[in-house]
């Protein structure tokens, strides 16, 4: 079973615009996923167990999660105790549970508790595109033409880039570059917002790289992935400020 694959938004391969971690589902049902997805721009990666996921949802920020109940290494309290404690990557990630009729009553008592979605394993390919789109509708964006600094640890040293920001959210922001950065690459970033007399800071993932033909420049979409210490708020206010 391939590990990822990209998912363009006319079924060929191609820049994905979100990120998805499908943990522990059988072949059949992943093949079902990805032709859910055909219709969305996804990145899709499958991991065989609930250790697995841990390690990649607790370090990078997803769009979303799949993941079965049963989980076969762990209980399903363990994995969203994992996946939502407040120093994981995904600790806001849609999450949806795929459960066949044992498993189903409980799945759906988890909605709520860490839980967003339940989908019945024979109704995969019926809706869950349509469940996906609505729990990973991107946050409201502010055009925004500003300074931000990008550095990223390479195996030979750090390196560190001045960028201009195209537009910003809540959930991250989309730069003009002509750095090649790899999806899932972590990146440093000090971002200047206008009126703030100290730039923001954190850590931030590569999610998508923009298109130059339908985008008519070059770039990539980072996700935030943690922020210095006050700075998350200072941008939710600045944001919210904007918006009016």
């Amino acid at each position: 079973m391939p590990a990822g694959s990209e998912v363009s938004n006319n079924g060929a391969m191609g820049a994905p615009n979100r990120s998805l971690l499908v943990i522990a589902v059988a072949e059949p049902l992943f093949a079902q996923i990805e032709g859910a997805l055909r219709q969305k721009s996804f990145f899709a990666e499958w991991v065989p167990d609930g250790h697995a996921g841990l390690e990649l949802a607790t370090q990078l920020p997803y769009d979303a999660i799949i993941t079965t109940l049963p989980l076969p290494d762990m209980t399903a309290m363990d994995f969203l105790a994992a996946v939502r404690r407040p120093s994981s990557a995904s600790r806001q990630t849609a999450l949806l549970l795929v459960a066949g009729e044992k498993a189903f009553a409980e799945a759906a008592a988890l909605v709520g508790k860490g839980v967003n979605r339940v989908v019945h394993e024979t109704d995969i390919e019926n809706i869950l595109g349509h469940e996906l789109f609505q729990l990973t509708e991107v946050l409201p964006r502010i055009d925004l033409r500003t300074i931000t600094r990008l550095k990223v640890q390479l195996g030979w040293g750090a390196s560190s880039t001045l960028c201009q920001t195209v537009n910003l959210s809540a959930s991250g922001m989309l730069v003009r570059t002509d750095q090649d950065y790899p999806y899932g690459t972590k990146l440093g970033f000090e971002l200047t917002l206008p009126g703030e007399n100290y730039p923001l800071r954190g850590e931030a993932v590569v999610v998508r790289h923009a298109e130059s033909a339908r985008e008519k420049f070059l770039g990539i979409g980072v996700r935030f992935a943690s922020f210095a210490r006050g700075d998350e708020s200072r941008l939710s206010s600045w944001l919210a400020e904007h918006r009016r």
